[in-house]
Order: structure tokens, then sequence, then C-alpha cells
């Protein structure tokens, strides 16, 4: 940045500086007040785009070390944020299902193996917690459960008793060798 010109006027009285300056992108001179050091907001934005272009690499980096640093505090932040705003999140979530249904389903279709593997590393990772919930859940709906296990058995129970009739036709001689191993373990026991 150079100062070219420094021009005093007078007006109503009032002693009035203006500056010239060169513009730091284009080289144009314009005259400003203040600190500028671009002609216009054209000029303003090549410099800022030029800027990021050059910081990207390095504000990531610094974005990941303060991340490492106060993830505990990060994620009490977002844990408050999501329980204040549960159904603005849930409403924003539901609304951009229906507007994007197609995105949705081409994206689960090409990558089926990578989302099969995210969730078999989250089963591993929280199997107690998955565990515990569905030991809650099937105290809490016990009745609930019964009944309709009672109800579909009782509207499919041709097919049902099919079904097992086929399983041991195909599987006697495994389900006579357990039977055997299984009589030999309590023979010992007693």
């Amino acid at each position: 940045m150079s100062i070219d010109k420094i021009i005093i006027t007078k007006k109503n009285n009032k002693v009035i500086f203006m500056v010239i300056k060169k513009c730091v992108t284009c080289g144009k001179e314009f005259e400003t007040r203040t600190t500028a050091i671009t002609c216009s907001k054209e000029c303003h934005k090549k410099r800022f785009d030029k800027y990021r272009q050059y910081c990207a690499p390095y504000v990531k980096l610094a974005k990941k070390e303060y991340y490492q640093k106060n993830r505990e505090k990060i994620r009490e932040q977002y844990k408050r944020y999501y329980q204040n705003n549960k159904e603005k999140i849930k409403e924003h979530q539901k609304q951009y299902c229906q507007d994007n249904k197609e995105k949705i389903k081409q994206y689960y279709q090409d990558n089926k193996e990578k989302i099969k593997e995210y969730q078999r590393q989250y089963r591993q990772k929280n199997r107690e917690k998955i565990n515990k919930q569905r030991r809650q859940y099937y105290q809490d709906n016990k009745e609930k459960i019964n009944k309709q296990r009672r109800q579909y058995y009782q509207e499919n129970r041709e097919k049902i008793n099919e079904q097992r009739r086929q399983y041991y036709q195909d599987n006697k001689e495994k389900l006579k060798e357990y039977q055997r191993q299984y009589y030999q373990k309590n023979k010992e026991k007693q």
C-alpha cells in the first residue's frame, strides 16, 4: 500500500483530509478517508478469495487442533444445543427428507457397504448400551410385545408349523447330535 497524495480541503469551515492511495489488487488510484486498501468491493472480494485459497489448509489444521484440545467442551455444547432445540432439529430433518427423497435413496444405494460397515462398528462399540436399551424397552412394553406375538402366531400358525417341520427334516442328524451331547453333559454333572 502506498500513499501518493494527501489533499486538504476546507468545506463549511471544516478541514477535510483526503488520501489518494493505490489499490492493492488492481493498482488504480482512489480517494479515501478510511484505512481501505482496495478501491471497490470487487477488488476486495478478489483479494479475499486469494487470501482464502492461501490460508485454507492452515485454517483446517488450526480447526483440527482446536477440536482435539477442546473435544469435551465442544461435545457438551452440541448436547446442550440439541436438548434446547430438539423439536426444531427434528422438524428440519423431516422437511429435508421429504424434499430430497430421491437424493437420499441414491446415496444409500451407492454407499450400501460403507453404511453397513459404520453400523457394524457402532454396534460393536456400543453393544452394552444397545442391550440395555433393548432390555428396558422389553420391560416397558412386555404385555404389548407378547400380545403381538400371540396374534401373529394365531394368524400364521400353519405357516410356522410347516417351517418347523421343514427345518427338523433338513437338520435331523444335526439335532440328534446336539441331543446326544446335551445328555452326555447332564450325565457327567449328575
